[in-house]
């Protein structure tokens, strides 16, 4: 009986805890794109391709590299194709204990390992990219873009109208301008909002692939707005130095806030068509705050009256410091 529970509970184990053996292909299939036209030479085999269109092939999976002899009527050359763990495999990390990666370590077949989906090869400088690269006259042909951030209007911290222009330099690099002007919103943080923030930013293209650009950017920012807000003000009646008396007052305060912030980003340009890109990205990094209350009554300090960290109470006292800046969003813009 201990036998056949043991039995079940491994084929439990190997069902359910290994991504790539359970659920990966033993065949990979790879559509390869070439620089231009070539046939293509797998173990003595020729894949003949005719067409402008990338040719679609499928391979047994395996450790071992994928040699490709790649020939037209002027040169000869070969591509080594290495292999890689499938996505698949990663998954393997909410396996109980992990134990979906010893699993497909142990085991003995293909499927732990596949092919890139699509290969382009480079015959000019002979070496091969696991993705089809963005085709850089389009880049050339289209050098600007405007740009506008559907969610900037929403919530009640800093709504505004934001647009953005972006400019080419060339296939690695481009500049960027945005401008955002504030809007009130009903919040101790944006009422009666007036103010504009104005940022540039240098964009470096690390991967171009055919439908998506990814990259890294530096954002400067400078930031200034004015806004009310009501603040309870506390001031300490000490008639004796043991019983101290706490008087609390609401007072409407004009809040000045200036920014300059300094962020660098991770993005990525998503073109939905040939014109039409979705632009979102993340970053941290540090902003020196500079707020004032223009009304403040006298020999009175701003009362956190819940105690804890409170984003209004932060962001609405008076300071002058650096922090930490983070930006989370996303643009539409049209290329031109």
């Amino acid at each position: 009986m201990w036998v056949k529970k043991a039995l079940l509970a491994v084929i439990l184990i190997y069902s359910v805890s290994s991504c790539a053996t359970v659920l990966n292909s033993r065949m990979s299939k790879v559509s390869i794109k070439s620089s231009e036209p070539v046939d293509y030479v797998y173990e003595g085999d020729t894949l003949y391709n005719r067409a402008s269109t990338p040719l679609d092939a499928f391979f047994v999976s395996a450790k071992e590299p994928l040699v490709l002899d790649v020939f037209n009527n002027t040169l000869k050359s070969r591509v080594v194709i290495r292999s890689r763990r499938p996505k698949l495999y990663y998954l393997n990390v909410f396996s109980p204990y992990w134990v979906g990666f010893a699993v497909d370590e142990l085991n003995l077949n293909k499927r732990k390992w596949d092919y890139p989906r699509r290969v382009f090869i480079d015959l000019e400088n002979n070496f091969y990219l696991p993705y089809f690269p963005m085709d850089s006259s389009f880049i050339d042909h289209n050098k600007s873009r405007i740009s506008l951030t559907p969610l900037s209007g929403v919530g009640n911290h800093n709504p505004g109208i934001e647009a953005s222009f972006q400019r080419n330099l060339n296939f690695k690099y481009s500049y960027q301008f945005t401008a955002r002007s504030f809007i009130s919103a009903g919040s101790e943080l944006a009422r009666n909002s007036r103010g504009y923030s104005i940022g540039g930013e240098l964009k470096y293209f690390y991967k171009n692939t055919q439908n998506s650009r990814f990259y890294l950017s530096t954002n400067i920012e400078y930031f200034n707005k004015k806004h009310t807000a009501n603040l309870n003000f506390v001031e300490l009646d000490l008639p004796n130095e043991l019983f101290p008396i706490e008087d609390i007052t609401t007072s409407e305060i004009r809040i000045h806030k200036k920014f300059y912030s300094l962020t660098p980003r991770f993005g990525i340009e998503y073109y939905l068509t040939n014109r039409l890109v979705l632009d979102s990205f993340i970053g941290i990094g540090v902003r020196y705050r500079d707020v004032q209350h223009l009304n403040a009554p006298d020999l009175n300090h701003i009362s956190n009256e819940s105690g804890w960290w409170d984003i209004t109470y932060n962001s609405n006292r008076e300071a002058n410091e650096f922090g930490a800046n983070l930006d989370l969003n996303f643009k539409i813009g049209w290329h031109f």
